[in-house]
């Protein structure tokens, strides 16, 4: 076991700590086609093992890997509390039979400032987001708290902050989850990807081939009375997404967004072999469950400057008046356009 904490430790010596809220468009609105929750591959690689060994790690081994991450902390990075950025990382087996296995196991890395900690109760602001990419769903996790006994969790940023030695003190935790579990069993058939949420920070995405028995699909939703679209047959089209800082539930609120896919991940069929794209907005307060907005609105097959062929799609989500309700408090809004969550971007909601 101390060869392979020392194997451990050195992998996450030579990198740098992952944050998942990156610098880059915080301060505006807008999302010119990346991912917002960019992975350091070296700390994703210390939680990626052969889909065998995900069932049969011991505690030692997730001590050792705690171990590590600790080290990467006490050995790099010093300064401000509000330098030290908190991170969520995820590690999937590729694929599970559903049938032969009664659990889909998942391990979940954390790393945060003791004033984070206050500012953001991490255990139920953390949910898991699983998407299912043959029907487009998405579904969130149960909280990682236990309160069937009556527990009440500390509310987030309540009463007196940590003192300056307790608010630059460091934690960092790798959990081993039970996905079918944190899901209520609610997992689908075919490639799910999954994706964790602590308010602001979001994780890597990590893709699951769950093999098991098909059952007959629901028909898809093909209209939304707050979503509305149009077809672009642009060669080209940059995708953004428009959310404004601030906005009146009584006037109304617009996200908007503009997507060219290079594959079909987020895209389903629907009757007459249609191509839609299965479109989320998630909207996350602190201390309370997720809102999801979910649309599916067609896409325009086009070819691409290289010739290669490309899905487009514009469209404008609208919430408040006369739109999908959205109740007022501060929100940090994710976009999942099936290749992945963009986000978070901040909005604070009025009367």
């Amino acid at each position: 076991m101390i060869l392979m904490r020392t194997v451990l430790i050195s992998l996450l010596l030579s990198s740098a700590i992952w944050s998942g809220a990156a610098d880059a468009d915080r301060p505006g609105t807008n999302s010119k086609g990346q991912e917002m929750n960019t992975e350091n591959g070296r700390i994703v690689e210390l939680l990626r093992f052969t889909d065998k060994a995900y069932f049969s790690l011991t505690d030692d081994q997730l001590l050792d890997l705690q171990d590590a991450l600790s080290e990467t902390v006490e050995s790099g990075e010093t300064g401000a509390a509000d330098a030290l950025r908190p991170w969520v990382v995820l590690g999937a087996p590729r694929r599970v039979d559903l049938q032969g296995q009664s659990r889909v196991p998942l391990l979940l890395g954390r790393f945060q400032t003791g004033l984070r900690a206050w500012q953001v109760n991490p255990d139920p602001n953390t949910y898991l987001f699983v998407r299912n990419n043959t029907t487009g769903a998405l579904i969130y996790s149960l909280p990682f708290i236990d309160m069937r006994r009556g527990r009440q969790p500390r509310p987030s940023g309540v009463g007196e902050p940590p003192d300056e030695l307790n608010a630059t003190s460091t934690s960092s935790g790798v959990n081993a989850v039970d996905l079918l579990e944190k899901m209520a069993g609610r997992l689908s058939p075919g490639l799910n990807s999954v994706t964790a949420v602590v308010y602001d920070v979001c994780s890597n995405t990590v893709d699951i081939q769950l093999d098991g028995k098909t059952q007959a699909e629901p028909p898809l939703p093909l209209e939304s009375d707050f979503v509305r679209h149009e077809l672009d047959c642009s060669p080209t089209v940059d995708t953004e997404i428009t959310v404004p800082a601030t906005g009146s539930a009584s006037r109304g609120i617009e996200i908007r967004v503009a997507a060219q896919m290079a594959s079909m991940q987020g895209l389903v069929r629907a009757g007459g072999d249609r191509l839609l794209l299965s479109w989320h907005l998630i909207f996350v307060r602190l201390d309370a469950p997720p809102v999801i907005v979910s649309a599916f609105v067609p896409v325009q097959e086009v070819r691409n400057p290289e010739g290669e062929t490309v899905y487009n799609a514009r469209l404008v989500a609208k919430l408040g008046a006369q739109g999908y309700p959205l109740p007022p408090g501060n929100y940090q809004v994710y976009s999942d356009l099936g290749a992945g969550f963009r986000g978070p971007f901040p909005l604070a909601v009025t009367e």
